[in-house]
């Protein structure tokens, strides 16, 4: 019988670089039947330099042709992979035998070909039928995986940051596209409501998410978006209620709860605040930014012991947030613990060099001689 074993390896030193893996891709894929050269492109001009470890291309059985290429800086464009027969089989993997460095500014582009026509042998249908996106074998993807070496954790953290706001964009090219295709789906009303107010685009997102709601009172994540994009209005009094009912429809949502206990304390309702903050860490105690939030609450109100056990669980969750060494770093300084402080405050700016309230804390701390 087969009997598998893993190996764990474990050393003392702590590693000089950490790979992060990216996604290019598109959500907007809908090909016609019978159509032989159907294209789909993704670019991305990356903010920071790297070296690109390995590329990890994702598509199903339509697939045709996939091109991704490096435009440099300097105008010189290079070849990073080509498959000119896909495979549904192929997808893997395609580490390159050495990293190949990509300076800041450099454009990839993705260029996958679809063939959905009678004469694909590995088309699931026959005769051909329309193909979007979907999880399914017999739906389409258009993905890209990139494994990045980058030169910092800074750099790391601004690629990863890039990446995230590019795709809530995408979402909201995917939430209109969908509105115009499917008019009247109070899902799809709901889903690019909440796009506009991932991309802060609160005042765009009121009537769609209204509109949900309209046609379905119990869709818990369009009042949580109608209470962002309240809350993001300044109109908090009125983006409470939609939190307590989008908790109560969605009561084991921890993102509802924090939330909710942001508006709570934007009103200065600073115990049910902390209750809202604590719902949501009972829901998820890896929460990071609750914890946070609930560490800054305590401490404001001069329960430091406990404020400091949060704001230090806040960092250990997410050691490469500027804002979580920050806080604890603001809070150390306010404590006395001056040395400790200004670590987590250089960690913060060594993460996000300028950041606002690292500076400030960073000038607290010099003006009480700490360097």
């Amino acid at each position: 019988s087969i009997q598998p074993s893993v190996g764990l390896f474990f050393t003392s030193t702590p590693p000089t670089a950490t790979p992060v893996t990216l996604k290019m891709g598109t959500k907007r894929i809908d090909i016609p039947a019978g159509a032989r050269d159907y294209v789909v492109t993704d670019s991305f001009q990356m903010p920071v330099p790297f070296d690109l470890m390995s590329v990890y291309p994702h598509a199903h059985y339509l697939g045709k042709d996939m091109l991704v290429t490096a435009k440099f800086p300097s105008g010189e464009t290079k070849t990073l992979l080509h498959i000119k027969r896909w495979s549904f089989h192929w997808q893997q993997d395609y580490r390159y035998a050495a990293p190949i460095p990509l300076p800041q500014g450099t454009t990839i582009t993705m260029r996958y070909t679809y063939d959905n026509s009678d004469d694909n042998p590995d088309n699931p249908h026959h005769p051909p039928v329309r193909v979007q996106v979907g999880p399914r074998s017999v739906d389409e993807m258009a993905n890209l995986g990139l494994q990045v070496m980058p030169k910092s954790r800074a750099d790391a953290v601004a690629l990863v940051e890039a990446f995230v706001a590019r795709d809530k964009l995408e979402d909201v090219a995917v939430g209109e596209q969908r509105v115009r295709d499917m008019p009247g789906v109070a899902e799809h009303e709901a889903f690019l409501g909440g796009s506009y107010v991932e991309v802060g685009r609160f005042a765009d997102a009121l009537p769609w998410l209204e509109s949900a709601l309209r046609r379905d009172a119990r869709l818990a994540s369009a009042h949580n978006y109608l209470g962002g994009a309240l809350f993001g209005l300044g109109r908090i009094p009125e983006a409470i209620p939609q939190f307590r009912q989008a908790a109560a429809l969605s009561p084991r949502d921890e993102r509802i709860q924090f939330n909710l206990g942001n508006a709570l304390n934007a009103m200065g309702q600073r115990a049910a605040a902390a209750a809202a903050f604590q719902a949501a860490i009972a829901i998820n105690p890896d929460f990071s930014e609750a914890h946070g939030n609930l560490g800054a609450l305590l401490f404001a109100a001069g329960r430091r012991a406990e404020a400091l056990t949060h704001l230090r669980r806040a960092v250990a969750l997410k050691p490469d947030s500027a804002v979580a060494h920050s806080d604890l770093g603001g809070a150390l300084a306010a404590a006395g613990e001056l040395a400790e402080a200004m670590a987590h405050v250089r960690k913060a700016l060594e993460l996000r060099p300028g950041f606002p309230p690292a500076m400030e804390n960073l000038a607290r701390l010099q003006r009480l001689g700490v360097r």
